[in-house]
């Protein structure tokens, strides 16, 4: 924060400086240990900040970061921001330097600075689309591909040139990863430039090479697809480097090498864990395409959530540390992207013991760990049509009435959320309710808030819930008309 708060009232020199270091270097190999200082500074300085902007809390006091990005996107002194200066220098460094022997660590060091800037400074983002650096960068990869491609040929350089492309392709990615970020825009120029193609080519380089491309890659594919469907699209349609004549349209898309990838990894999920927490991110963000989900259906992708089963455990053992590295976390993450969706919750009621196997981990799982199955439930609520199987389930009435009596108020909120959504326009939820004998206890709540309300003044914290909680109590009862 000091360092950044004394750059910030001497930012205009500094900028200056910078760029004529970065004019000194305009010929290829002509950077000095000045500029690759300045590179590497430049790339910590805009990643500690790109790394402290989703959790900063701005006050009056402590606001280096907001003033730092507003100056890099402040046009109001001149025509060109100090985020589109710095970007136009260093895409032409890049450019310069990139696929080069003599300067490709340069090319590397300018890259992450690029990267690191594009990913804070709205206007740097908008001025590489408008560059057109997107649709370079996919040219570039392109090329990568063949020039991999190529080097199986050559067997004495193969080693030397490979390192080289595979670092090229990895700063590629990333490049395009940061100026799609958040920008509908980019994402639709990556999709028309092909993007989803030039990944198809290097597939098979992600699985020979998982350690070093799989992960860039899934970054790359994740920013691509996040909250659009268009993008979403065209990964659920595109042409797979797999080329069989015996397989039908999806089983060619790059959906379907993806999900035959994770299920390899599944196999060894404890080896593999860091890649499959990728993969699921990814998967996470496909489901909610309706043509992602109907291929994961179509391939028997979600049969693995109907085998899961509670791991083996001692009584005495200390259970939370085996609960870090079992895959029902991904498991739940991707079931909980398809809840949003009516289709979606079709799919998973058609699985076997699904709710069965929801409630199993409720039920074990440490409370921390039960709020998406316990959503994934609430979700399922909302559609008319899945109330009757889920009433037909006694262990759910059970459930929500036992999540009462526990501590922890989000889990009790979700629980009077589901009740409120099976009770809605639903007779025969009305009379199980009251059966069930769960009313003492929901007037028992109702009457404890009051309590604490009279005494403590804590009405306007957690008005959702107690509204709610009223509205199911009166309900119950039979004095409350729905509109």
């Amino acid at each position: 924060k000091p360092v950044l708060g004394a750059l910030i009232n001497v930012w205009k020199t500094f900028q200056e400086a910078t760029m004529s270091l970065f004019q000194e270097s305009a010929t290829p190999g002509g950077g000095s240990s000045a500029m690759s200082s300045t590179l590497k500074f430049l790339a910590l300085l805009f990643g500690q900040v790109g790394k402290s902007l989703p959790t900063a809390q701005f006050t009056e006091e402590d606001d280096h970061l907001q003033i730092f990005v507003n100056l890099l996107d402040d046009d109001t002194i001149n025509k060109e921001t100090s985020g589109e200066i710095l970007t136009k220098a260093l895409l032409e460094l890049y450019e310069t330097n990139k696929g080069r022997m003599e300067s490709h660590e340069l090319g590397i060091l300018a890259n992450n600075a690029l990267c690191n800037l594009v990913f804070i400074s709205s206007s740097s983002q908008k001025y590489c689309l408008d560059a057109g650096a997107i649709e370079a960068t996919i040219k570039c990869l392109r090329d990568l591909s063949q020039n991999l491609n190529a080097d199986l040929l050559n067997h004495n350089k193969r080693r030397k040139y490979e390192e080289q492309n595979v670092s090229s392709v990895i700063g590629c990615m990333k490049l395009l990863q940061c100026i799609m970020h958040n920008s509908r825009e980019a994402k639709l120029a990556a999709m028309y430039s092909d993007v989803i193609e030039v990944v198809c080519k290097l597939w098979s380089w992600c699985c020979l090479n998982t350690k070093t491309l799989l992960v860039p890659t899934i970054h790359l594919l994740n920013s691509y697809v996040f909250d659009c469907a268009q993008t979403c699209s065209s990964v659920a349609y595109s042409k797979s480097c797999i080329s069989t004549v015996s397989v039908t349209h999806s089983e060619k898309s790059l959906l379907n090498a993806i999900l035959r990838l994770t299920n390899d990894l599944l196999s060894n999920c404890q080896l593999n864990w860091s890649y499959l927490i990728e993969l699921f991110n990814l998967l996470s963000s496909l489901a909610k395409s309706m043509e992602c989900r109907g291929i994961m259906w179509k391939m028997n992708f979600l049969q693995g959530f109907s085998e899961l089963k509670l791991p083996q455990q001692k009584k005495k053992e200390k259970t939370h540390l085996k609960w870090q590295v079992h895959p029902f976390q991904l498991w739940f993450q991707l079931i909980l992207s398809f809840s949003f969706y009516e289709d979606g919750q079709q799919l998973i009621l058609k699985l076997p013991n699904a709710i069965d196997i929801l409630l199993d981990f409720i039920g074990e799982l440490p409370s921390k760990k039960c709020y998406i199955p316990n959503l994934i439930i609430r979700n399922l609520t909302f559609t008319p049509i899945n109330k009757s199987k889920l009433l037909g389930n006694r262990r759910l009435e059970s459930h929500l009435k036992t999540t009462f009596s526990c501590d922890d108020l989000r889990l009790r909120h979700i629980a009077c959320n589901t009740i409120w959504s099976l009770l809605h326009n639903n007779q025969k939820a009305r009379v199980m309710m009251k059966k069930s004998g769960i009313l003492p206890t929901l007037r028992q709540e109702l009457s404890d808030y009051y309590h604490m309300d009279k005494h403590n003044g804590i009405a306007d914290s957690l008005p959702s819930f107690f509204n709610t909680l009223h509205c199911v109590v009166t309900l119950i009862d039979g004095n409350f008309k729905e509109s």
